[in-house]
């Protein structure tokens, strides 16, 4: 008898238990449904972009484009979001844009690879900032032993400037870079949801 009443506490504790996460599960889902990623501006590809590059990639955390000139000159730009930015002011995003660009001239094997960070706000004067080129002669060989230039802040600042001009130049604007932020934040807001509601139906069907 102690048993079979113990048993019956026990799953009624479990029960309310369920309540009470199911509860908090469903408040948290309305309120990412009602608070839409700060700033989101885009919600499917801006036709502004895929006039100058091209979708390769989209996954769950990540994006790659790519864009071809006339010349032959190539570009591959892929974007993922980085750490949340703590100092990031009230009604920014949540977190920074790490972003690779890689350019290579037609005919040639080598590519010239840019390592970019975003921030997470606008109280900066430059969408990006460049914190370190490379020039990797087989993009098949990437081993340590292989010098791939100096590191990007050891570099004169009017070279650093002309680099960044040069990025600006192949469409590495702030449209793009904004786009990016603002298509990766709603992405992963989606993905939470998403996985919010996976839990909500496991809890639900347990009881």
């Amino acid at each position: 008898m102690m048993k079979s009443l113990s048993s019956i506490l026990q799953q009624g504790l479990k029960a309310r238990r369920d309540l009470e996460l199911l509860s908090v599960l469903r408040s948290e889902i309305a309120h990412e449904l009602s608070s839409p990623p700060i700033e989101v501006r885009v919600v499917l590809w801006s036709p502004v972009i895929l006039t100058r590059f091209r979708v390769v990639r989209v996954r769950i955390q990540d994006v790659l484009l790519k864009r071809k000139f006339i010349s032959g000159e190539e570009i591959a730009v892929s974007a993922v979001l980085g750490a949340v930015d703590y100092m990031a002011p009230e009604g920014s995003f949540s977190r920074r844009l790490e972003m690779k660009v890689c350019v290579r001239k037609p005919g040639l094997s080598s590519v010239l690879q840019f390592n970019c960070k975003v921030p997470s706000h606008k109280a900066f004067s430059r969408p990006y900032f460049v914190w370190d080129a490379h020039y990797i002669q087989t993009p098949v060989d990437l081993s340590r032993s292989i010098y791939k230039g100096r590191k990007f802040r050891s570099l004169p600042r009017t070279l650093r400037r002309q680099l960044e001009h040069y990025l600006c130049d192949k469409g590495i604007e702030r449209d793009l870079v904004e786009f990016l932020l603002s298509h990766l934040h709603r992405k992963e807001q989606q993905q939470y949801v998403q996985w919010l509601q996976t839990i909500e139906n496991l809890v639900s069907d347990s009881q």
